[in-house]
């Protein structure tokens, strides 16, 4: 199945994802969008602190596939308040105000919510 995705679990890690997303978007010049995206419990990701590595298996991936992390567009509170779709009250951070190395958004309607960066290593048809 080329359109298809794996997500496989490691059951030692202990991280438990509560809500997985997939955006779609095609576009007229030809071109598609597909974004992923997972919200993780907090409480499972304790045993995890300093590393936290998940893997997701693409057939269809290959060297024309532009890979990105979102996490640079995210930490501006202007592009968060549009794509959560909620005001953002207040932002913590873990680096002393550069945000380079993970956030937490405090919105005023919704829970709060930790952004991190990630980094993507594609290895035959993966991205870790």
């Amino acid at each position: 199945m080329d359109n298809s995705f794996y997500l496989p679990s490691d059951t030692t890690s202990g991280i438990e994802i509560e809500r997985f997303h997939i955006c779609t978007w095609e576009f007229t010049n030809e071109t598609s969008l597909v974004e992923f995206g997972c919200e993780i419990v907090n409480n499972s990701a304790i045993n995890n602190i300093g590393v936290l590595s998940l893997s997701l298996y693409m057939p269809w991936l290959d060297s024309k596939c532009k890979v990105e992390d979102f996490y640079n567009r995210l930490k501006v509170t202007s592009n968060s308040k549009f794509i959560f779709n909620d005001s953002v009250d207040d932002t913590s951070n873990f680096d002393g105000g550069d945000n380079d190395d993970g956030m937490i958004h405090h919105f005023r309607d919704r829970e709060s919510l930790c952004l991190l960066p990630i980094d993507i290593n594609i290895i035959r048809k993966q991205l870790n």
